[in-house]
């Protein structure tokens, strides 16, 4: 344990962002979130109070890739000569991609049992914004949607914003466990704010998710390993939903 904590304070890099910066994008995330859902509306049908499972679904996979686009487009203008190292993309500096792959699915698993023997979960399989994955009836292209958000979408999307220029910009400030703690209070914050309804997944599961995954970020200094994890979660939602479905 001792040699984990080691590794999790050992310094990194400062980016070339300021932490001010990087709680705007935060911001500009839930703001993306929003006019996503309200793209994925207007093609898939309904309204944006309630919009159809295909619909937010769509609006989760469009948000994933605009948060990219736009983090992407932004630190390459911050530092162009290396912007991929700015966000710390290269891979792991301290544990194998096997062993990532599977602390992410331990994880996931762990976490859910939690859910499910303190009954906190209730009927919900997976996230309310994917739950077109459990639904037997759902259109082919609207599972497809769905899980590909689960899996790419979201874990690129959200780990660039919140584990690649969030967690190094507070830690570059503040001590690596007390930042693991800030970028996990913001991330579940705008969780709260966007995760729908049920305690479970607005609320609990982001916030030990948040943590499993922004400590591995700061294990492995790469926030490439936290997107291999957090692709995990969304695997495991995938699965989950699947076996619920008896597909």
């Amino acid at each position: 344990m001792q040699a984990v904590l080691s590794r999790i304070r050992a310094s990194e890099s400062a980016p070339p962002w300021s932490t001010t910066s990087a709680i705007v994008f935060a911001v500009v995330y839930g703001v993306i979130w929003i006019a996503a859902q309200a793209l994925a509306v207007s093609i898939t049908g309904g309204d944006l109070t309630t919009p159809t499972a295909s619909g937010l679904a769509l609006g989760v996979l469009i948000t994933g890739a605009l948060s990219a686009i736009v983090v992407v487009q932004w630190v390459q203008r911050r530092a162009p000569q290396d912007w991929s190292h700015a966000l710390h993309l290269e891979t792991s500096h301290t544990l194998p991609l096997f062993v990532c792959l599977l602390l992410g699915i331990g994880a996931a698993w762990g976490i859910d049992l939690i859910g499910v023997l303190l009954h906190l979960k209730g009927d919900q399989v997976v996230p309310p914004t994917l739950a077109i994955l459990a639904d037997q009836s759902a259109p082919a292209f609207g599972w497809i949607v769905a899980a590909v958000a689960a899996i790419l979408g979201q874990p690129i999307g959200e780990e660039l914003i919140f584990r690649g220029l969030l967690y190094p910009s507070l830690a570059a400030r503040f001590d690596h466990v007390g930042s693991i703690a800030l970028t996990t209070a913001i991330f579940t914050v705008i969780n709260v704010l966007l995760g729908g309804s049920g305690v479970w997944y607005a609320l609990i599961q982001p916030l030990l998710m948040s943590l499993v995954v922004t400590a591995l970020r700061a294990h492995t200094q790469s926030t490439q390993m936290a997107i291999v994890a957090r692709a995990m979660f969304g695997l495991f939602f995938v699965l989950s939903a699947l076996i619920s479905a008896h597909f």
